[in-house]
């Protein structure tokens, strides 16, 4: 393969794995904010509706980005490889060097856990803010049931 097809091709599936991950951040975003506004006021089967997409999504997503890191360190080594051989060819590309190249599998970690960290913590919010809102309605409940009661008396 060439410089510049390897270049290329890093540079490509780097920008796949960025949009991958911030279409990630944009759903869990979305299901944040739906749990801020609908989690205490949606019943059972409806709480099975919203999780079960957001579940599904956040491993597909998890899978996509292990699969876009796998092949970027792979590139990366390769580039490596390459600017080892020949320096004036990819000496330049920033995973020539042996440091940024030996961050390409940590920064994939990183993204993994990254990723299943928000999901826990989505998911701990969402169903604290069910409790919440479900008490909420319970409060305000009684309340219209104790102003019922006064004006029967």
């Amino acid at each position: 393969m060439s410089d510049y097809e390897l270049a290329d091709l890093f540079m490509g599936y780097t920008g796949a794995l960025q949009s991958s991950f911030m279409n990630f951040v944009a759903v869990l975003f979305a299901f944040l904010i739906a749990g801020h506004l609908v989690a205490g006021k949606l019943q059972s089967g409806m709480v099975a509706i919203v999780v079960g997409p957001f579940t599904i999504l956040t491993l597909q997503q998890s899978i996509t980005v292990l699969g876009y890191g796998h092949d970027v360190a792979g590139l990366a080594d390769q580039i490596w490889t390459q600017a080892a051989e020949n320096p004036t060819s990819l000496g330049w590309h920033g995973t020539a060097t042996p440091v940024l190249s030996s961050l390409v599998p940590i920064l994939q970690f990183s993204a993994i856990v990254v990723g299943m960290l928000s999901y826990i913590g989505a998911l701990v919010f969402f169903f604290n803010q069910r409790r919440v809102g479900r008490a909420e309605q319970t409060t305000k409940n009684l309340r219209g049931a104790k102003a019922s009661l006064e004006e029967l008396v």
